[in-house]
């Protein structure tokens, strides 16, 4: 009898000490990818004696610009692309054209094998890569949230940011709009990758985030291919306000989009096959209707 107490005592406890197993199996599953990860060295590294980087004021320019992501095919080539200081680009290509690419260059993600861009007439390879990214705010069309309040979601994009700046953000962003059909208005959780919240919301924080950074350089990835047609007109009149004396681009497949830019390139194939001002394609109309369509 004695026995059997204490076998029937045990079995609670082993089942419990099982399911304990499963979980500190899972665990270290989850450590080995993320030890994969942060044990990876980087194909993008700072130089001995970084250069500060420039402000910025004057272009960016890409010179010759060569990558490719696999050898013997290249994304990007023979780029060569002068963006004078506070210039809004607009980029306009079907997939694959290197579009994105572009930009992942420009942040300094990647190095291109040949070519160089500068900033300002610096080589950004001399420069720190951490340093060159905090020159820029990235809104792309899959929106990044974390797992918070919308309001530190916001803040994210500048940690030591006041209300006050917090707040213009969101006004301009047109996240104020929708605040009220949330449960706890600022302080609603997203949840993770903003699965509480729509996909248009998600890029109306993302954009809120991306405006509250104050970026010397602005890259707007599809960053309103979510949002409905009236609030996109809405939003772009705020941001045509903001990117003033910002350098900006633009990847967009929606005509809709131009009206922010000053200026359009068509991309085919990792090239630039045309180039112009918004007034001169909007001259020869029926022409920059072609390449855009053909492109998107």
């Amino acid at each position: 009898l004695l026995f059997y107490a204490m076998l029937a005592g045990a079995a609670d406890p082993a089942r419990k000490m099982s399911e304990i197993v499963n979980v500190i199996v899972r665990a270290g599953t989850a450590c080995d990818n993320l030890f994969k990860n942060f044990g990876r060295e980087p194909l993008v590294k700072s130089p001995e004696n970084p250069i500060p980087v420039p402000d910025v004021s004057q272009a960016i320019t890409f010179e010759n610009v060569f990558f490719a992501y696999q050898p013997h095919q290249p994304v990007v080539k023979k780029v060569s692309l002068v963006v004078p200081a506070g210039q809004t680009l607009a980029i306009v290509g079907g997939n694959g054209s290197g579009k994105s690419t572009l930009m992942n260059l420009l942040a300094r993600f990647y190095d291109p094998h040949l070519g160089r861009i500068l900033y300002d007439g610096k080589d950004i390879r001399q420069a720190n890569p951490k340093q060159v990214r905090k020159q820029l705010a990235w809104v792309t069309q899959d929106s990044v949230l974390f797992n918070g309040t919308l309001w530190d979601n916001v803040a994210y994009g500048k940690p030591d940011a006041t209300d006050e700046e917090i707040l213009a953000a969101i006004k301009i962003a047109h996240v104020d709009r929708f605040l009220a059909e949330l449960p706890a208005g600022y302080e609603t959780n997203v949840g993770d990758e903003g699965t509480n919240l729509s996909a248009g919301q998600c890029q109306r924080v993302a954009i809120a985030r991306a405006v509250v950074s104050d970026p010397r350089i602005l890259i707007l990835d599809e960053a309103t291919s979510q949002i409905d047609g009236f609030s996109e007109s809405q939003i772009h009149l705020s941001l045509a306000e903001f990117i003033k004396g910002r350098t900006t681009f633009i990847v967009t497949h929606r005509p809709s989009s131009l009206k922010l830019a000053d200026r359009v390139i068509v991309m085919e194939l990792g090239e630039i096959v045309h180039d112009s001002s918004v007034s001169d394609a909007n001259k020869n109309s029926e022409q920059f209707q072609s390449l855009f369509s053909r492109s998107a």
